[in-house]
């Protein structure tokens, strides 16, 4: 199995902040990892571990869903996650509201447990950071069990506040993948070691940043074995860059010095540099313009006036500067130095009081650190201003979601509203079809009005009878044909006389029955043409208030269909318009949760800068030994006594 183990990734972050270069540092530390997830995917690796600090503050949603989709894009890879110091698990964590993919796994809790990556036939042991400091040492509790299989620790820590932890911790696991310290370093060889800042974020990570890349095989007897390189993956480096000169060294010499070395080692480097060796004593360095040669973070001047102190001692004995050397023989600290350093200058100066120099340097450094701690100031006040802009933007958002849960709840009633007057008008149609359903009868109670399938059974009723009765008149009028034909029939067997009767009473009676015969076919054809024009009259009223009946109805019940494909209309469009306030309400809601992580982030940000800059600290040490050479000259008896008895 191959895996990559990667720490303290620290998204979010900006190094060098107020340097020109610090805003391209943010963007960088996220292409690094981009970068990293994609040779995941080329190189189709299984397992991803992250120990912890993957984002520098409290991660904001839209973090989150970043890197979401990032691991989404290697499904095939399986990611476990903790949390660490700097990003820890809080009540109201992004970490715990995020929507992974199923091949995240992350720990959500500050209790130890395990996550069982079957695929792999591997077990990954952990948990994650629920306050920024643990001192209890909680790996030595978590042991591996005894199933077969590969079995990992991802753990973050190893000081006295953040969980501390020995070799022995790791005992039993495959590998320890380890997060919290930023430079790379193996505790144990192919088995425990730290990854290391995927890109470097403060001074003090020089050297070679990058992920570890490690694999796991298993033997003829079962038995894993682990084998881990780290891969560089860094942007940037920091270098400390020391330059060495002596006492003909100019401004001009030192300021090429520079240039040279930051164009060998590279112009896209971040450098802190350290101005060692021996300076010409009448001679005070500028450090900011070396600024300008590339991007240096840090300038410490490291240099010392180039006096020969046993000379000077033997040279000077009974004097001032004798007794200050002498002062100084036994004391070795870095403030001590600075002083002595300081005050033979100030003694070495003829034309001014030494006093007098001193209080000048005094006045040149404590300026400096006045404009150091008014960056510092004006830099807290930007955040703090951050701070007020991004609770404004809050503000507004909150106010944006009053208005919008004001206008669903209006949208709701209103609906309520709607449904209740459809509702309403629903039952009115039904009476109003009621009513025009019933038909009064003289002496009696009205029936119960049709429904509009009944009138429709009802109309096809009255038609089937009028048919009926025209089919009878039909079968009267065959009958009579039938008739009529029978007796002409008799009349002319009458005629004949078959049977050889009387031919006159024969002729009599077959010429009647002929004459009967022929006169009643016409008046039964009278009176069926007779009747059956008084039956269409008297059906064609009927039938045409039935039809008018029936068109009436059907014109209000269409009229009733378009009302109410209307009113359905209206309510669609209020849930459509509710839906979509709802979905912004949800888009505020993660606004404004971004924005109260922020404002967190800022005043820790804001707290943080509380503490004096590195430069500041370095004032402090000049102004330190200017303070000790000051109260030397002054005040020191020896110094006092050798000067009395010079004069």
């Amino acid at each position: 199995m191959r895996f990559i183990h990667m720490a303290d990734v620290h998204l979010g972050a900006v190094p060098d902040s107020g340097c020109p270069w610090s805003a391209f540092r943010e963007n960088e530390i996220w292409e690094t990892f981009v970068r990293v997830i994609d040779q995941i995917r080329e190189e189709k690796i299984e397992l991803l571990l992250i120990a912890g600090d993957l984002f520098h503050r409290q991660p904001l949603p839209s973090q989150i869903e970043r890197v979401s989709q990032l691991f989404a894009s290697i499904p095939d890879t399986e990611v476990v996650w903790m949390a660490g110091s700097h990003d820890y698990l809080r009540e109201d964590s992004a970490y715990r509201k995020a929507k992974w993919t199923k091949n995240v796994h992350g720990f959500l809790s500050g209790k130890p447990e395990v996550i069982e990556l079957e695929k792999l036939h591997t077990k990954v042991y952990g948990c994650s950071y629920e306050q920024p400091e643990i001192t209890e040492p909680v790996y030595s509790t978590i042991r591996p069990d005894d199933q077969p299989g590969i079995h990992i620790l991802l753990a973050y820590g190893g000081d006295e506040t953040h969980i501390p932890m020995k070799k022995e911790d790791g005992a039993g696991f495959t590998y320890v993948a380890l997060g919290y310290r930023h430079l790379p370093g193996v505790l144990v060889e192919n088995q425990m070691a730290y990854a290391g800042s995927p890109e470097p974020i403060r001074l003090e990570d020089a050297g070679t940043h990058g992920v570890v890349y490690g694999e796991i095989t298993e033997d003829a007897q079962g038995a894993y074995h682990t084998q881990i390189t780290l891969i560089p993956s860094a942007c940037r480096s920091y270098i400390p860059l020391s330059l060495r000169i002596h006492s003909g060294t100019t401004q001009t010499g030192l300021e090429q010095k520079v240039q040279d070395a930051i164009q060998q080692k590279g112009s896209g480097e971040i450098y802190w540099l350290r101005i060692q060796g021996y300076r010409n004593p009448e001679l005070e360095f500028q450090l900011e313009p070396l600024k300008a040669y590339g991007n240096v973070v840090r300038i410490t001047d490291e240099t010392r006036p180039c006096y020969d102190l046993t000379r000077l001692k033997r040279e000077k004995l009974g004097t001032p500067v004798g007794a200050y050397i002498h002062w100084f023989e036994k004391k070795q600290g870095k403030v001590e130095q600075k002083a002595l350093d300081y005050g033979l200058q100030a003694l070495l100066t003829e034309t001014m009081d030494p006093d007098q120099v001193i209080a000048e340097r005094m006045n040149d450094w404590e300026e400096r650190k006045k404009t150091l701690e008014k960056q510092r100031q004006d830099r807290s006040t930007e955040l703090e201003q951050t701070v007020q802009r991004v609770v404004r933007e809050r503000a507004g958002l909150e106010q944006q979601m009053l208005v919008n849960r004001s206008e669903i709840r209006r949208l709701e009633l209103n609906r309520n509203a709607q449904e209740k007057h459809l509702e309403q008008e629903r039952r009115e149609e039904g009476k109003r079809q009621a009513e025009e359903s019933r038909r009064p009868q003289s002496g009696q109670e009205q029936e119960n009005e049709p429904t509009v399938v009944e009138k429709r059974v009802q109309n096809v009723a009255a038609s089937s009878e009028r048919k009926s009765n025209l089919t009878d008149f039909s079968k009267i009028s065959k009958i009579s044909e039938i008739i009529t034909w029978v007796g002409v029939c008799l009349a002319i067997l009458a005629l004949i006389d078959p049977f050889s009767w009387n031919r006159v009473v024969c002729t009599i009676v077959g010429l009647a029955i002929l004459v009967g015969a022929l006169a009643g076919r016409k008046y039964l054809a009278d009176w069926l043409r007779t009747r059956r024009s008084t039956v269409m009259q008297a059906a064609a009223p009927k039938e045409a208030e039935m039809s008018e009946r029936e068109s009436a109805g059907e014109e209000l019940q269409k009229d009733w269909e378009e009302r109410l494909k209307e009113r359905k209309k209206e309510l669609r469009e209020t849930s459509h318009q509710i839906l979509r306030l709802q979905e912004r309400g949800a888009h505020l809601a993660v606004e404004l949760e971004e924005k109260k992580i922020q404002i967190e982030n800022l005043q820790e940000e804001i707290r943080e800068m509380a503490s004096p800059t590195l430069e500041e600290e370095d004032c402090d040490m000049e102004l330190s030994g200017l303070k000790l050479a000051f109260t030397v000259l002054t005040e020191e008896e020896t110094v006092r006594h050798a000067g009395r008895e010079k004069t």
